[in-house]
C-alpha cells in the first residue's frame, strides 16, 4: 500500500514541483514546446531526405550522360547497379553502424522503462534485419542511389559518435554521458521506489524527470525536490 499523504503535503510537493519547473524552463526553455517542435523537425528532415532521394533516383533512371561516366573507382557508371556489390555491402555496413551509433542516444544515456526498452530493441532488431536487404537489392539499385545512402548514413554515424564524445559535449555546454546516466538512474530509482499515486507526489517525480530531460541540466538538479519527497525521506532512513 502507498503511504497516505495529507492535503497540505500534496500542496507543498506540488508547489515544489512548480518552482522546479519554473527554474528549469527559465534555464532550458519550455519542454512542452520542445516536445511539439521535435516531431516537426523530424518530419521536415524526413521530407527533405525523401525529396533528395527521389530526385537522385529520377536522375539515375533518366540516364543523364554525365552520370554514366561520372562515378569513381569500380562504379564509374552511376546510373547502373554496382556489378561487384561493393556499394550494397557498404550500405549494409553503414546502416548497421547507424543502428548502433546513430544520433539516437536511447540506452546509452542510462536505463529506460521496460516497455520503452522493448520497443527500442525491437526497432533496432528490425533495422538490423532490413540492413541486409541492401545486398540482394544491390542488383537493381543504381550505384548513384547507393552512394547517396552511404554518404548520408555515414554522416549520421559520425554525428552520433561525436554526440557521445564527452570532450565535445563539454565544449558545447552539454552534460557528459555519465551525467545523463546518473540523472536517468535517479529518476528510475524514484519511480521504482513506489511514489504515492497522488498529484503532489507525482509532481515531485515529474520534477526529477524534467531535470533529467533537460539536456543541459546538472545531474543533481532534482536532488532538492527528491530529498523532500517521501522517496527521499525513505532513502535517508
Amino acid at each position: 500500500m502507498f503511504p497516505q499523504t495529507s492535503q497540505e503535503e500534496h500542496q507543498r510537493l506540488f508547489q515544489a514541483f512548480r518552482n522546479e519547473y519554473n527554474v528549469q524552463t527559465a534555464k532550458h526553455g519550455d519542454p512542452v514546446k520542445t516536445a511539439l517542435v521535435v516531431p516537426g523537425v523530424m518530419i521536415l528532415n524526413g521530407a527533405i531526405f525523401l525529396s533528395i532521394f527521389n530526385g537522385v533516383s529520377k536522375l539515375m533512371a533518366a540516364k543523364v550522360p554525365s552520370l554514366t561516366t561520372g562515378g569513381a573507382l569500380w562504379f564509374s557508371d552511376l546510373t547502373s547497379p554496382d556489378p561487384y556489390f561493393g556499394l550494397p555491402l557498404m550500405c549494409t555496413a553503414v546502416t548497421l553502424a547507424m543502428v548502433e551509433y546513430g544520433i539516437n542516444l536511447a540506452g546509452d544515456a542510462g536505463p529506460m522503462p521496460e516497455d520503452r526498452a522493448k520497443m527500442t530493441n525491437g526497432l533496432k532488431n528490425f533495422m538490423r534485419v532490413m540492413a541486409f536487404m541492401f545486398i540482394p537489392a544491390g542488383g537493381y539499385v543504381a550505384a548513384g542511389t547507393a552512394v547517396l545512402w552511404v554518404s548520408n548514413t555515414a554522416f549520421g554515424v559520425v554525428q552520433g559518435l561525436t554526440l557521445r564524445n564527452d570532450r565535445f559535449r563539454r565544449r558545447v555546454g552539454l552534460p557528459t554521458m555519465q551525467a545523463l546516466r546518473d540523472m536517468n538512474a535517479k529518476v528510475m530509482a524514484a519511480n521504482a521506489a513506489g511514489t504515492p499515486a497522488s498529484a503532489g507526489a507525482a509532481g515531485a517525480s515529474a520534477a526529477a524527470t524534467l531535470a533529467a530531460a533537460a539536456d543541459t541540466s546538472a545531474p543533481a538538479s532534482a536532488a532538492p525536490l527528491l530529498s523532500n519527497s517521501p522517496v527521499g525521506a525513505k532513502a535517508r532512513r
